[in-house]
């Protein structure tokens, strides 16, 4: 463990935060998400931390309760909650009916998902709104074999809530600072929707923006049975793409010896480049995903100034102890585990992929380049998916047979896409020009959407499989253990036969 002193600091931060979630103790993970009024009828006082997310029924809003509004007067008969099935003004009265007039105010805090019913006499709220809402807080229950009331504790939200349209007013508005990031978000999300129209630009704004409300149900579907989920979270691949952008135009004319080759050009670039990465994860919202990329870019290009690795298993460890240390909640995070299981997974398994199939023999040049990187994507693909697996198999039950072919045709079209689609932003008011890029991105995003479909409409295309937590640590003991088989001694394969047999026994008893 010398030679990786960051992952040894990372094992003894995620035992302590283990120790938190199963104890309480010294402190309570989920504290801030313990509500005292939870599943009762109350009046709160809310501001809308998010633009309107349009539902088939309701208007969706992430919410920041301010504070809990306490009536004087209280008649059983007109404060009944209305049933899921027969909203009606008249069994249930307003917030600023006389009979609920508010005698005191006590603040309180919270996130809270907000539904609110669709109400055609007016405008619905926007950003930054301050509503009075009377609703109950749920925490919400099982989706089958989903737990979503531990979902939403996991980030940071205490419940959900459903508005009817005659149970909110608004009482206060105010418009969004420019430094604001959903400001930035929403006006890139609307600059898309105007060049290219609101039927196309769902899939654009995930791979972009990672703005996912406007995605019908069937595109979801199609990108996660076919293995594509990955491609409409905005994470390493996408911040890849960028970074690669910035580097091209930072080396332009100089391809053979980049600019900052000498020390002062060196660290003044690398840190142009980091400010544009973290301009980058701000348009995009602040997601943990890009965070988390971002975060991974910024030690790389660190490491370049003091001519160090540019990655390795201590950089991912070093990213990801510094997000538990802010967030140790995300380490119970399904997108946390998947995108640093993938990059761990591609640094370990690709060079002894590639070793295994002889692909650094192959010529980098003449006709043997262009099979060279496609067996290169698929190795890459092949040591994500690995490294993944068990934890696909153990949150969704599900893993998609023909990732090889959905990562060979998609992977390819969301750089072109990518770029493309920043050209259309930059340069979408030009004559000519916009409409090329205006055109190539929408012929992009058709193509992939269309192959995504094809691959998922594929015989025996999604393979099911629910796997329970020991089942899930047992796949990972037999995907290190064959890793040390391949990487240094064969008697380690022992133990990979041991834990994939008694994975198999747990599997067919269960």
């Amino acid at each position: 463990m010398s030679r990786y002193p960051m992952l040894l600091l990372l094992a003894v931060l995620v035992a302590g935060i283990l120790c938190c979630y199963y104890t309480g103790r010294p402190f309570n993970l989920f504290a801030d998400t313990e509500f005292d009024t939870l599943d009762s009828l109350c009046t709160y006082q809310v501001v809308l931390n998010d633009y309107p997310s349009p539902r088939k029924k309701t208007i969706a809003y992430e919410a920041q309760i301010i504070a809990r509004i306490t009536p004087s007067v209280s008649n059983p008969s007109s404060t009944t909650t209305p049933s899921s099935n027969t909203p009606s003004s008249t069994t249930s009265p307003s917030p600023t009916d006389t009979s609920t007039t508010p005698s005191a105010i006590t603040p309180a805090q919270g996130t809270i998902i907000l539904y609110l019913q669709h109400d055609s006499t007016c405008p619905p709220p926007t950003y930054g709104d301050t509503l009075l809402v009377r609703t109950r807080i749920t925490r919400g229950g099982m989706v089958g074999d989903f737990d979503y009331g531990h979902y939403l504790r996991l980030q940071g939200i205490i419940g959900s809530a459903m508005v009817w349209k005659n149970q909110w007013q608004l009482i206060g508005t105010a418009t969004p600072h420019w430094w604001q990031a959903k400001r930035w978000q929403h006006y890139l999300h609307e600059r898309i929707e105007s060049f290219i129209g609101h039927e196309d630009e769902g899939l654009l704004s995930a791979l972009l923006l990672g703005y996912k409300e406007d995605l019908s149900d069937d595109t979801k579907k199609a990108f996660q049975r076919s293995g594509a989920a990955h491609i409409l979270a905005v994470s390493g691949l996408h911040t890849g793409i960028i970074y690669k952008v910035l580097l091209a135009l930072f080396t332009i004319g100089k391809l053979r010896k980049p600019l900052y080759d000498q020390r002062v050009r060196r660290t003044s670039l690398s840190f142009a480049i980091i400010a544009a990465m973290w301009g980058y994860a701000f348009l995009t919202g602040g997601t943990p995903s890009v965070v988390r990329s971002v975060l991974m870019v910024t030690i790389i290009e660190v490491g370049n100034i003091f001519y160090r690795q540019s990655i390795s298993i201590n950089t991912v460890a070093a990213a990801a102890f510094l997000i538990l240390c802010l967030a140790p909640r995300d380490l119970f995070s399904v997108s946390f585990l998947l995108s640093f299981s993938a990059v761990t997974g591609i640094l370990l398994f690709t060079p002894v992929l590639q070793n295994m199939l002889q692909v650094r023999r192959l010529r980098p040049s003449g006709r043997t380049k262009i099979p060279r990187d496609i067996i290169n994507l698929l190795i890459v693909s092949l040591a994500a998916q690995l490294a993944t697996m068990p934890i696909a198999l153990y949150f969704f039950g599900q893993s998609s047979r023909y990732f090889l072919l959905t990562n060979l045709l998609v992977l390819p079209l969301t750089g072109l896409l990518v770029y493309s689609a920043i050209g259309m932003l930059l340069l979408g008011a030009v004559p000519y020009v916009g409409t090329l890029f205006t055109t190539a991105t929408l012929w992009l995003s058709k193509i992939m959407l269309c192959a995504t479909q094809w691959v998922e409409s594929l015989p025996y295309a999604v393979a099911t499989m629910r796997v329970s937590m020991p089942m899930c640590l047992l796949l990972y003991a037999a995907i290190i253990t064959g890793y040390l088989t391949l990487k240094r001694t064969p008697y380690w394969s022992l133990l990979t036969a041991l834990s994939l047999t008694i994975f198999a026994y747990l599997y067919t008893i269960n």
